[in-house]
C-alpha cells in the first residue's frame, strides 16, 4: 500500500469518526436540555420537567408523613402533540444498600399539584400514609436497591401535570441499626406512547 492511499484511508476513518460523534452529540443534544438546574426531557411527543430536582437529598424522620414535613420533589409532564396518548411512569432508583435502605423505614407517597400554584402546593392535605385517602396517589416503602416503579399515570394530558413525590421516615420504625446510615436516591420518569 503506497502513502497517498494510508493517508486517504486515515483521514476517511478519521471523517467518519467525526460525523458519528456529531451526529449522536447533535442528537443527544435535542433530547435533553438543562436550563437553571431544571431537566427537560422531551421523549418524541412528551415533555418531562424535573422542578425541583431529582436527587433525593435528605429524608426527615417524622411521626407521621405530612406534605409539610416530608421532603419533596416534583415531576410535570405533558404531551406535546394532541394527536399522541401515553402513559407516565414515575420511578425512584436507589443506590445505597444498608438496614436504613432494606428496612422499609423509608417511606414515600405520590399526589398532584394544587390548581393554584402546582409547581410548588401538593393537592393532599393531611396524612400521606393511605392511597387513595386525603388525594394521595400512591404510597409505599423502599426495601432494597434498584429502581422501582413509585406511580403509573394511564394518561398524559395536553396540559402539565404536576406529581409531588413525598419521602420521609417514620420514627417508629427506627432502630439503632439505622444510626449513623445514609440514604441515597433518585426519581426519574418514562413516557410511553400508546
Amino acid at each position: 500500500m503506497n502513502n497517498k492511499k494510508l493517508i486517504g484511508t486515515i483521514l476517511g476513518v478519521i471523517a467518519f469518526v467525526a460525523l458519528i460523534a456529531g451526529a449522536t452529540f447533535a442528537w443527544f443534544s435535542a433530547a435533553v436540555s438543562v436550563t437553571n438546574g431544571t431537566y427537560n426531557a422531551t421523549a418524541q411527543n412528551f415533555v418531562i420537567n424535573y422542578t425541583k430536582g431529582t436527587d433525593i437529598e435528605s429524608v426527615p424522620i417524622v411521626a407521621s408523613g405530612t406534605a409539610s414535613n416530608a421532603t419533596s420533589l416534583v415531576v410535570s409532564a405533558y404531551r406535546a402533540a394532541t394527536t399522541a396518548t401515553g402513559q407516565l411512569e414515575l420511578k425512584l432508583t436507589t443506590s445505597s444498600n444498608n438496614t436504613l435502605t432494606t428496612s422499609g423505614a423509608i417511606h414515600y407517597a405520590v399526589c398532584e399539584g394544587a390548581a393554584t400554584n402546582p409547581a410548588t402546593t401538593a393537592k393532599c392535605t393531611g396524612s400521606l400514609e393511605t392511597a387513595n385517602s386525603n388525594n394521595v396517589l400512591a404510597t409505599g416503602t423502599v426495601t432494597a436497591n434498584g429502581t422501582k416503579t413509585l406511580y403509573t399515570a394511564s394518561t398524559i394530558a395536553t396540559t402539565a401535570t404536576y406529581y409531588h413525590i413525598f419521602f420521609w421516615i417514620d420514627g417508629d420504625d427506627i432502630s439503632n441499626d439505622h444510626l449513623g446510615q445514609s440514604y441515597a436516591g433518585y426519581i426519574h420518569a418514562k413516557a410511553t406512547q400508546n
